[in-house]
């Protein structure tokens, strides 16, 4: 055969949200992918559902701005948006109590065998050694500062930290002060995180008339009066921070662009931009849509839509993205997609649920209505095959050189020996073409234990776009794994 023409064999280095740019081990875009698990091949990734509410599989009776798993009595809670605290009971979402107080429920944490959860001007908490719907003291703290975001954080000090607008709050499971530190008036503490152990870092927003005009992190020992560092953001808002494995990540700006900090430094390095194609609309990470498992960090990427008429935006779609909690290694992929516009992300959380499962509190827009949605990976602890979900990959674009056109003779796809119950399609779209034309699909019973199928196709294109559909077993817990694409032909004269 030929040498290739266009060859794909390293997806290593994540999407690049760019048809046109990027490294030979990038590709365009996709999610549900699966490029780490074993180096130098594609697959699937761990799959998503809709989470039950009540018993069947349902749109939520609201969306939950905050959720935590309880490690003492192995519960896993959410707060919602009206006022109400849900569990997790049988596989599905339950109603536990009504908080009787104002405002969402903005942040939950467990600490010293309760939950704790605080709402517009009130701190509430659950003694966790009574049953669900027990022990609540929903006005256990008063008089809080009203906010838009109202962050919890236990810190590397055993401290319990509430953010309320321009003052932090902190509980030693004795003594709770109200104001243990003073921002200074307009300035909000929206987002806490560690710093290493010497610091809690305080993702600060400057509140003018307007909203939010600039931003910085604050580094506090936790015990003077003051902070006692600065690290400066160059965007307008801080929406949230993560501290894991000695780095903090900041997610700031109206494109919720991505920094890294050091921990012991002090300047924020852009790791990543995403892009408004719309001015009107801004790409949010809300501050409790952050988490972390087996080193990669998982984030909810939202958008201020809210209209059946908001304009798309599908470069830089909504979803659930991810990456490898390394700098040095970093490499973006998307583990969830569904509208891709008009959808919030509110919460993610881990919960340990036979084994531990990712949660999101997922909402979108539709109808002239909001529809609410709490999602889950596929869990084995339910009799489920993680791999079912439909996997998408998209390639880069292949441009043929000036006055030249590429013209195809065949297509190859190497794989690992096929497995019945698997599922992969190759396809393409060429120059101005807006949908994908198929090329093969791999299943069935004439595949089982083959490595290669190559297709022979005649195709003249000035650009070229290749995609693939991957899926796993339904059931059993089994996927395949793509080793290379490539394509052999010549070159034409275009003129």
């Amino acid at each position: 055969m030929k040498n290739p023409l266009i060859e794909i064999n390293d997806w290593s280095g994540g999407m690049t949200l760019n048809e046109k740019m990027g490294k030979a081990n990038q590709f365009h875009a996709g999610y549900g992918l699966d490029f780490s698990s074993k180096p130098g091949y594609l697959t699937c990734g761990v799959g998503f559902k809709y989470h039950k509410a009540a018993g069947v599989d349902s749109v939520q009776p609201t969306y939950f701005p905050a959720m935590c798993y309880t490690v003492y009595d192995d519960h896993f809670w959410l707060g919602g948006y009206d006022t109400k605290i849900y569990y997790n009971n049988s596989w599905a979402v339950t109603e536990a109590t009504d908080s009787d107080q104002a405002g969402a429920i903005r942040s939950m944490a467990e600490y010293k065998n309760y939950l704790y959860y605080i709402q517009n001007t009130t701190i509430g908490r659950k003694d966790l050694s009574q049953a669900y719907n027990a022990g609540y003291t929903h006005n256990w703290q008063t008089g809080l500062t009203s906010a838009t975001y109202h962050p919890i954080k236990i810190s590397a000090n055993n401290k319990i930290y509430f953010g309320h607008g321009q003052y932090i709050a902190s509980y030693d499971g004795t003594t709770f002060t109200a104001n243990t530190l003073d921002l200074a008036d307009r300035w909000s503490a929206d987002c806490l995180e560690d710093f290493g152990y010497l610091y809690l870092a305080i993702g600060a927003n400057y509140l003018s008339a307007t909203g939010s005009s600039k931003c910085k992190i604050l580094l506090w020992n936790r015990t003077d009066v003051t902070w006692n560092d600065e690290i400066i953001i160059p965007e307008d808002k801080i929406n949230a921070m993560k501290f894991y494995a000695g780095y903090l990540w900041v997610w700031a700006g109206p494109s919720s662009n991505i920094y890294v900090i050091p921990e012991g430094s002090r300047i924020a390095t852009k790791i990543w931009s995403f892009v408004r194609e719309d001015p009107t609309i801004n790409l949010i990470v809300y501050p409790n849509a952050i988490e972390v498992n087996k080193g990669t960090i998982y984030f909810g990427l939202s958008d201020s839509g809210n209209t059946a008429t908001s304009a798309s935006h599908p470069q830089n779609p909504t979803g659930i993205y991810s990456f490898p909690a390394n700098p040095n290694n970093f490499s973006l992929n998307m583990v969830y997609q569904n509208q891709t516009y008009n959808e919030r992300y509110d919460s993610l959380v881990l919960a340990k649920l036979l084994p531990d499962s990712l949660f999101a509190s997922y909402s979108y827009y539709s109808d002239a209505a909001w529809n609410y949605k709490a999602l889950r990976e596929y869990n084995t602890g339910n009799n489920e095959a993680l791999y079912q979900n439909m996997a998408v990959y998209e390639s880069f674009r292949f441009d043929a050189p000036k006055n030249k056109k590429i013209f195809t003779e065949a297509f190859v796809i190497q794989y690992e020996p096929f497995v019945l119950g698997h599922d992969i399609h190759l396809l393409y779209k060429k120059d101005n073409e807006t949908s994908y034309t198929e090329l093969v699909q791999i299943n069935g019973a004439d595949y089982v234990n083959t490595y290669e199928k190559i297709i022979y196709k005649k195709i003249e294109f000035k650009s070229l776009k290749l995609a693939m559909y991957i899926r796993g077993s339904t059931s059993a817990n089994t996927r395949p794994f793509i080793k290379s694409i490539f394509a052999t032909g010549h070159l034409i004269n275009k003129v």
